[in-house]
């Protein structure tokens, strides 16, 4: 409902949409988890789940996948969803039995064949994701939710700065929708080298102890 009022209700307006303050959120939400867990709001990671103690981290993890998946979804025209595959993947079937026996426009078949990669696409880099978020969790615990409080954090920088040079410029910098990339990017990488060098040295610190 947040999302859909800063993105949704606004395009329908016709206002620019708050992007920047969605992603924003997405990354307080997700960087909350990861501080909470690191100070031990909700007890040890993998530990079985107890609801009064894993509320707030259930709240956060809610949030912040609502959040993004309301703006992918107002973007794409509903046809993306970030959060889950169930219809996704019922649509690609759908897609593909349109495609292999559509004998219609020919430009509707080749949008709809777009779509289809989209969708596979989509489906691809959800069980890569899965695959390295289960690696990234069992060796770092809460602080795998860094990498994606990061990753939040560039997306609402990079939009901010777009809005800022090109709908309301500030101070007269010059600034375009070309350059924050580089800078932005340069950026992501180190937090996430310093992010990893701290995981690194927590780990080796957890190795010295057991042995």
């Amino acid at each position: 409902m947040c999302s859909s009022d800063l993105v949704e209700r606004r395009l329908h307006l016709g206002k620019r949409p708050y992007y920047a303050l969605t992603m924003a959120l997405v990354m307080v939400a997700v960087g909350l988890a990861a501080l909470g867990g690191e100070l031990g709001w909700f007890g040890e990671f993998g530990e079985p789940l107890r609801l009064k103690h894993d509320y707030l981290l259930l709240a956060l993890l809610c949030t912040a996948s609502g959040l993004q998946n309301a703006v992918v979804s107002s973007l794409s025209g509903s046809i993306i969803r970030t959060t889950h595959l169930t219809g996704t993947t019922t649509d690609l079937g759908i897609g593909l039995i349109r495609v292999l026996y559509s004998t219609g426009d020919p430009h509707r078949l080749a949008k709809e064949r777009q779509f289809n990669y989209l969708r596979a696409g989509t489906i691809l880099f959800f069980i890569l994701g899965s695959a390295g978020g289960a690696t990234a969790f069992a060796h770092l615990g809460y602080l795998g939710f860094v990498l994606p409080t990061a990753i939040a954090a560039y997306v609402a920088l990079f939009v901010l700065l777009d809005w800022a040079s090109t709908i309301h410029p500030f101070l007269g910098y010059n600034i375009t929708p070309w350059s924050p990339p580089p800078g932005l990017s340069i950026a992501l990488l180190e937090a996430c080298a310093t992010g990893l060098a701290v995981v690194a040295s927590r780990v080796d610190r957890k190795s010295t102890r057991l042995n």
